[in-house]
């Protein structure tokens, strides 16, 4: 039995100009009503879907049509649990900013507790909960599932299937369209490489984790990512990044 969990295509969101934390409402509106782009998918996402015995999907628009255009004939089941944890935020009318920062550094008070506006990091916990005893469930009966899903929930509920005794990474791939494999009796699993995710960084990754909580080091790499500037690797300017919403 195996459970894959993996993240939906890049959103189809336009750029916004900068904003107060209380015009956040309407973006997170606006991401949550968006698609996905589903050009470019990778193949091994594409047979990974295929091949399930059964298919879940987070009620949200950009992670349906990802699940249908990797099996555009199977039937996608939309579970409300899968859907992405909540991005709280406060009705300030100050200070400016790019949605980019306020969404950093609104989910890092999410992680210490803040929840203005949106459901708190134990509800979200408790979900996870239900969506990976849901999940399990529905493995034992179909004996493969995939879930198309969203960063920070997909990791919530690797956690879980962790502690239930399932093999797998407790932190899953989380690069647009790549997913991680869980299974209850083999004793290995696998992580789908990303183009722009190399064996360095991976290697750097769990250097980092040891150093300091899994959830600090995340954030602490998604806020390197949204500071406007060049990448010091190709000095080019950097594009705006948005996986660490979801």
């Amino acid at each position: 039995m195996e459970i894959v969990l993996a993240r939906h295509g890049r959103p189809k969101l336009k750029q916004w100009s900068w904003i107060t934390p209380r015009k956040l409402a309407d973006w997170i509106r606006a991401y949550d009503e968006a698609g996905a782009f589903v050009e470019n998918i990778p193949e091994p996402s594409r047979k990974m879907a295929i091949r399930s015995g059964w298919i879940v999907s987070s009620p949200l628009l950009r992670c349906l049509q990802s699940a249908q255009a990797l099996a555009p004939l199977q039937t996608i089941n939309s579970e409300e649990v899968c859907r992405e944890a909540g991005l709280p935020h406060a009705m300030w009318g100050f200070p400016w900013l790019p949605p980019s920062v306020w969404i950093v550094l609104f989910r890092a008070a999410w992680f210490c507790g803040y929840s203005a506006n949106s459901e708190s990091l134990g509800l979200t916990k408790s979900r996870a909960q239900s969506a990976a005893t849901k999940l399990i469930e529905l493995a034992r009966e179909h004996q493969s599932v995939f879930v198309m899903g969203h960063g920070i929930m997909m990791a919530l509920i690797a956690k879980e299937l962790v502690m239930h005794g399932w093999v797998g990474p407790r932190r899953p791939a989380h690069g647009y369209w790549q997913f991680s494999v869980y299974r209850e009796d083999v004793g290995s699993f696998a992580i789908e490489d990303h183009p722009t995710l190399s064996a360095p960084r991976q290697i750097r990754s769990k250097r980092l984790g040891k150093l300091m909580p899994a959830a600090l080091a995340a954030w602490g790499r998604r806020l390197v990512a949204v500071i406007p500037g060049r990448d010091f690797a190709s000095g080019h300017q950097k594009p705006p990044a948005r996986w660490y919403l979801d």
